[in-house]
């Protein structure tokens, strides 16, 4: 059943124009905001790292782009890097939000991740990194199936 949708989804990308969720952070809401102390601290944790994460994703993206200018690949790279700058953005304004409602140290947490994802990427050959952007995605989309 989801190879199917995903199928179709990937045959659908050809229209497809990545745009804001709509999703706002404005309203207070409870330090404990998923059911248990375990779990919201689980999901801050991975919106921490989230923006450090998605700017490799993009980058070992943005390396290959020119590589895929009149291919196929060109416009699903493109889809792929507008979602993943969406998510950074929406990541971001969550982050921002514990930061001023709860004051967890989130911008020095980021920075730190960040750090860490450049010295990745220092590291790393181009086609390493775009193999690990590949393999975190798909844990992401595993993940993002049983979660939701």
């Amino acid at each position: 059943m989801r190879q199917e949708s995903t199928e179709k989804e990937t045959a659908e990308t050809k229209g497809f124009v990545p745009k804001s969720v709509g999703v706002t952070f404005d309203k207070p809401y409870p330090r404990f905001w998923n059911t248990t102390v375990n779990k919201t601290y689980f999901f801050n944790v991975l919106g921490l790292l989230g923006p450090g994460f998605e700017r490799l994703f993009l980058l070992s993206v943005l390396t290959f782009r020119k590589r895929l200018k009149g291919s196929a690949l060109e416009q699903p790279a493109a889809i792929f890097m507008a979602q993943e700058a969406q998510h950074d953005h929406q990541i971001k304004t969550f982050n921002e939000t514990l930061e001023r409602q709860h004051q967890y140290p989130m911008k020095r947490l980021e920075t730190f991740v960040f750090k860490l994802c450049k010295r990745v990427a220092k590291r790393c050959s181009p086609e390493l990194q775009l193999a690990m952007t590949v393999g975190g995605e798909h844990i992401v989309a595993v993940f993002s199936d049983f979660i939701l």
